[in-house]
């Protein structure tokens, strides 16, 4: 329900523009939209998932001799700072998305961007138009903190060894602590960013990701959530244990069906902390060797009956548990009698397993992690004990064009500045200045400027508002510093980057402002998308490379910065070379393209 409402903005523009026909159209799909949610708020989990977790245990490289061990007491909560990744293929994705129960067409980014969930256009979106300004930063968010309130909420386990019908003979050695024990590790939000690459349908590339995007490696894990439909649901991590830890995972593609949408965001924080389990020393309870913890038991097995062939002893490898009385079990040898799955002892809870419950962590498996955190893994404590410390953080672009001006009618061209994934604050200050060059934190003199401590969240806005940026023909560096703090946690945490601002009168490095991507070669549907990080006045046409005669697609409009979608009939054109020219400002990008 929290995100029902974000493209109001929508209906109000149609209000105050008397648009009565475009009025008409989003009543319409406001009302549809109310009703199918209100009936698919009871999200469906998939009765059988594919889902598979590669990973390697290598001899990890240990901290330096000379490395001064912190927060080695397992008894204090400890927090582990993470960056999210986004990974975007830089194509269009257009194909049928049968991730879940319900089968739907998907068009889109293939991920989460800056600006919204990644489908073409709010009304692109298969499961309604009110999710379409969610956006990467929202949905890092919501993953980390569903990942802490799960380790908050350890369960107690399905499956125990000391029970005859999970492992026989049981084993003595093994307690079940009534609550089930605190996991007491906490994660923090550090940043949120989005890379565009051939590579980001290929969960195997995360290991070339991690050479090329990494923020702070050696002290936070980074977590890189790739594009892959044939891997949706697939993670990895990079070792078990070690000094170096860092994963990827798949979840898109659960979020973009109307039946797993609301189910995909546990699921995504449960692989998360299952692909983290592994990164802290913790292997799969199903293991056929071992896991080094008794207190999670082996995995049933049972007569498997396939294409005439029966494998007797077959791990049974429950997804979740089966009710025989509406669903068909798997079939079993002929005279055997123990179906799969169809009894709770037999399915599994464990973080470590293959299950869709993911939500309970054994005593052994707890201490491993502390083991972990408190040897080869010590660098990635932030804090320990206490409070939830807070994370400052904001998205800026590399440059911007003449912030401070309209062009025509248009809006001001400003410079979003995007603090929404900040984490933990509930006060934080502003430091603006202008400073020599782009790797200079000195103001230069009265420029500086101090927003003064404000209350709340972050959040997004225009820095204009805040700021006087030039309109003259020369190109500034501005350094941005937001501190965030926290009352219930009283310490400060800092993030900063200095940016360009050219002039007014200097032609702006547009591939910094817009990133243009087009469907080559074209036939009878011209398919484009382009990226906008700034405001401004927006015209595209399509020019014959030999006959110069121009085709206008989209006439002079303001927009704001966000992601946008060019489809566009040509099948009356003729065949030949052609450029598709986007004019920003009276400033043109360009890219060519075969129409057959």
């Amino acid at each position: 329900m929290r995100h029902l409402f974000t493209s109001y903005k929508y209906f109000l523009l149609c209000l105050i523009s008397n648009n009565f026909k475009q009025f008409q159209t989003i009543f319409y799909i406001l009302f549809i939209t109310l009703f199918v949610w209100k009936k698919t708020t009871a999200q469906n989990i998939p009765p059988s998932l594919v889902n598979h977790c590669s990973t390697e245990e290598t001899s990890p490289t240990p901290l330096p001799e000379n490395h001064v061990y912190i927060c080695t007491d397992p008894n204090v909560v400890k927090y582990i700072r993470v960056n999210i990744h986004y990974m975007l293929p830089g194509t269009i994705e257009n194909f049928v998305n049968n991730a879940c129960i319900t089968t739907v067409d998907y068009k889109g980014y293939g991920n989460f961007t800056p600006y919204s969930n990644g489908s073409f256009s709010a009304y692109d979106d298969p499961v309604g138009p009110f999710d379409y300004a969610y956006t990467g930063f929202d949905r890092a968010e919501d993953i980390v903190n569903t990942m802490n309130e799960m380790f908050n909420n350890n369960k107690d386990a399905f499956r125990k060894s000391n029970d005859t019908l999970c492992q026989n003979p049981p084993l003595s050695n093994v307690s079940y602590p009534n609550p089930p024990p605190p996991i007491k590790i906490q994660f923090v939000l550090a940043g949120v960013y989005f890379h565009e690459t051939p590579t980001a349908e290929y969960r195997s590339s995360f290991h070339t990701w991690q050479s090329s995007y990494a923020v702070n490696p050696s002290s936070e894990i980074n977590i890189y959530y790739h594009s892959s439909y044939t891997e949706k649901g697939d993670g990895q991590a990079n070792n078990i244990g070690g000094a170096s830890k860092y994963n990827t995972q798949g979840e898109y593609y659960y979020y973009m069906t109307p039946d797993c949408r609301e189910w995909s965001l546990s699921f995504a924080a449960s692989a998360t902390l299952h692909e983290i389990g592994h990164n802290l020393s913790l292997h799969h309870t199903f293991n056929k060797s071992t896991d080094y913890c008794d207190d999670t038991p082996p995995m049933n097995t049972y007569d498997k009956y396939k294409d005439g062939i029966c494998y007797p002893n077959t791990y049974m490898g429950c997804w979740s548990y089966i009710d025989s009385t509406t669903a068909p079990l798997p079939p079993i040898c002929p005279g055997s009698t123990n179906y799969p799955c169809d009894e709770w002892h037999e399915i599994s809870n464990n973080f470590m397993d293959y299950n869709q419950y993911k939500e309970s962590m054994t005593t052994c498996q707890i201490g491993r992690m502390h083991t972990d955190l408190a040897n080869d893994g010590n660098n990635y404590i932030y804090a320990c004990g206490g409070c939830a410390p807070p994370s400052a953080f904001f998205h800026l672009n590399d440059e911007y064009s003449c912030p401070s001006l309209s062009y025509g009618n248009t809006i001001a061209t400003g410079i979003p500045f995007k603090g929404q994934a900040s984490f933990n604050e509930n006060r934080w200050y502003l430091e603006i200045c202008e400073v020599a060059s782009l790797s200079s934190t000195t103001c230069i003199p009265g420029t500086y400027f101090h927003s003064g401590t404000q209350t709340g969240q972050v959040g997004n806005f225009d820095l204009t508002d805040v700021y006087t940026f030039p309109t003259t023909s020369s190109t500034k560096y501005y350094y941005i510093k937001l501190t965030t703090s926290n009352t219930e946690c009283p310490q400060n945490h800092s993030y900063d980057k200095t940016i360009k601002v050219t002039g007014c009168l200097t032609n702006p490095d547009l591939s910094k402002i817009i990133e243009l991507r087009v469907v080559n070669p074209v036939s009878s549907q011209l398919t484009a998308f382009y990226t906008l990080h700034q405001a401004g006045d927006v015209q595209i046409r399509l020019i014959n490379i030999y006959t110069s005669q121009s085709t206008t697609i989209e006439t002079t409009n303001s927009k704001v910065a966000g992601d946008y979608f060019i489809n566009f009939p040509v099948s009356s054109l003729p065949s030949g070379s052609y450029s598709l020219q986007v004019m920003y400002n009276n400033s043109i990008i360009s890219k060519n393209l075969i129409m057959l």
